[in-house]
């Protein structure tokens, strides 16, 4: 597959374009999985104190409160968010990526046309 300059330049305008809502969309992601874990660790806290009220064993607490269906319920939502942030910043560097190849592609094609490539082979 070939592509001349402009469709270079198209397909880098269509790129940031994609990569303007990858943006935006990460930063959703990002304050979700905040909250996410704001409210995770706020639920363990209180657990944990409730625990140590009740006097359970200092030994098993962490466990407890691993346990507890409400705790495990946000963790499971923690986890899915860090999963989602994760993908879209992976997205996010596997188009910086791309970018960079159609990037030098274009430098490329413009050295050649301006004549500032010689066949040395």
């Amino acid at each position: 597959m070939e592509l001349n300059p402009q469709e270079i330049m198209e397909e880098l305008t269509n790129f940031r374009s994609k990569l303007g809502k990858l943006n935006a969309d990460i930063i959703k992601l990002g304050n979700e999985k905040s909250q996410a874990e704001y409210e995770y660790r706020l639920l363990k806290a209180k657990k944990i104190m409730i625990l140590r009220a009740d006097k359970t064993p200092v030994t098993i607490i962490a466990d407890l409160v691993k346990g507890d269906p409400e705790v495990a319920a946000l963790k499971l939502q923690l986890d899915a968010k860090e999963v989602l942030y994760d993908n879209k910043r992976e997205n996010i560097r596997s188009l910086r990526d791309v970018m960079s190849v159609y990037q030098s592609i274009l430098n490329y094609l413009k050295i050649e046309i301006s004549g500032g490539l010689k066949d040395n082979y």
